[in-house]
């Protein structure tokens, strides 16, 4: 769907008035998002000595994170304005570090540092090429039993190519998620990078009958987290994000 340059021109250009809160609305919030499907899944993961993040953008899930960092939290985008966005909004934490990145390498961390990345929504709409460079980096940046925890495309595994002319749920799923990616073709791209998908979980996201998008746990094969890869799906997040939001309307009646 799109290169890392057409990513920076199209978020260069968005809308950031409501700092990035469009992507929670689903769940009625931020603090919805996070307690209801983002930590159960990396739960166990946490606390964690350096936490990155990729795709930071105003911030919203980085103050969540925070609470979780022991020591460090180190913030990247690839658009200038959500990299001094997360410069304001942390300005008193020294704990944070916030820079920008080509989307292809993790410039400024250092080697078999981290303990935690997590990329939730930003990667969905890159290509396998983005996502390769960004494995590459995994393996060179996680400590040995660190652990990375992505949301990426799983349309991949739905399209055909050769119907996409004159199928326009083809088109539709071009146009929404990158069809490069999907669960088998990360698996086999972290392979090739020395690590390991140990947990997928494939999701719908807007579409009910498709499930789009995927949730990669990825390890190194020597951490202790490491187990025999399994992959699962998950027909009903949408009712996942649904219920959180009802949660969130009764709280405040």
């Amino acid at each position: 769907m799109a290169s890392i340059a057409e990513n920076i021109a199209y978020y260069q250009d968005w809308d950031w008035s409501n700092a990035g809160a469009e992507w929670s609305h689903y769940w009625g919030g931020d603090a919805a998002m996070w307690e209801s499907t983002i930590y159960p899944r990396i739960k166990q993961f946490l606390p964690a000595s350096t936490i990155v993040e990729i795709g930071c953008g105003y911030g919203r899930l980085s103050r969540l994170l925070a609470q979780h960092a022991e020591t460090q939290l180190i913030l990247t985008d690839i658009i200038d304005t959500c990299v001094q966005a997360c410069h304001d909004r942390f300005a008193n934490d020294d704990r944070v570090i916030c820079q920008r990145t080509n989307g292809q390498v993790l410039a400024g961390v250092k080697d078999h540092s981290v303990d935690l990345i997590i990329s939730f929504y930003s990667l969905v709409d890159t290509d396998i090429d983005t996502i390769n460079n960004y494995l590459s980096e995994f393996d060179r940046v996680l400590q040995k039993d660190g652990v990375a925890f992505i949301h990426h495309s799983n349309s991949a595994e739905y399209y055909d190519p050769q119907s996409a002319e004159s199928n326009k749920s083809m088109q539709l799923l071009a146009a929404y998620r990158d069809v490069s990616v999907g669960a088998r073709v990360l698996q086999l791209t972290a392979q090739q990078n020395n690590l390991v998908a140990i947990q997928q979980e494939c999701i719908n996201w807007d579409i009910q009958e498709v499930l789009s998008d995927c949730f990669s746990t990825i390890v190194k094969p020597d951490s202790k987290w490491m187990r025999q890869p399994i992959q699962l799906e998950n027909s009903n997040f949408i009712l996942e994000m649904l219920t959180a939001k009802q949660g969130q309307l009764n709280s405040h009646r």
